[in-house]
């Protein structure tokens, strides 16, 4: 976090250990989000399976993160920038979290269905999956920079996710409409395909918290 020393040095200390836990769930995001695409893909269930359980550390460090702010609230009494800092902070840790279910939601998927049926929506799927690849690489920069430019570039990119799951969408209706074999296999990918747009929801949310940090306004 980009603030002045303190004179009280613990407060920089915690501080800095909120920014690290907050770097470590978005490194745990962007990684886990990789392997949970790799298990939708190729319908590896036993990948999917290890990342749901690993779920419970990004669990763990949200909490951390919230002793650790709201500790801060009640013994400093921040004020200015500190308690934006803060609030935001506890803010960014939920919402990383909720990245997290979103990607074992998508696990949860490889466990119900057989693969992806084999059509336009394997190529639809990758672009979309490659969009919210994308979305996580940006997050995990911004979360060390803490840049305005960045927070903005990122909260735009939400509608380049927002606009290939609309494409998919439409293509998952046609592949019910046109075979109600697929029709099981279709929704499993739809709801996979939902929680990657929720993501880039969650990722546009992070990038507005991050700007209010540095600028005390709304994006």
């Amino acid at each position: 976090m980009h603030t002045p020393k303190h004179t009280v040095k613990s407060f920089d200390e915690d501080l800095e250990t909120v920014a690290q836990h907050l770097a470590t769930m978005a490194s745990k995001v962007r990684l886990g989000y990789g392997r949970a695409i790799t298990a939708l893909m190729t319908h590896n269930v036993a990948m999917a399976e290890e990342l749901i359980e690993q779920h419970k550390s990004l669990d763990e460090l949200q909490l951390a993160v919230e002793r650790l702010c709201f500790s801060m609230l009640a013994l400093r009494q921040p004020v200015a920038i500190d308690l934006r800092n803060i609030v935001s902070a506890i803010k960014i840790s939920s919402l990383l979290e909720r990245i997290g279910d979103d990607i074992k939601n998508i696990c949860r998927r490889v466990r119900r269905m057989k693969s992806i049926p084999k059509t336009d929506l394997q190529t639809c799927m990758r672009s979309l999956a490659e969009s919210g690849q994308d979305a996580l690489d940006q997050l995990e920069d911004l979360i060390h920079s803490r840049s305005v430019a960045d927070a903005e570039k990122l909260y735009i990119f939400d509608d380049v996710i927002d606009d290939h799951y609309m494409h998919m969408y439409s293509d998952i209706i046609e592949a019910m409409r046109t075979s109600n074999k697929t029709v099981p296999e279709v929704m499993h990918v739809l709801f996979a395909a939902k929680n990657i747009e929720r993501l880039g929801d969650n990722c546009g949310d992070i990038a507005r918290q991050i700007y209010y940090q540095n600028t005390g306004e709304k994006l």
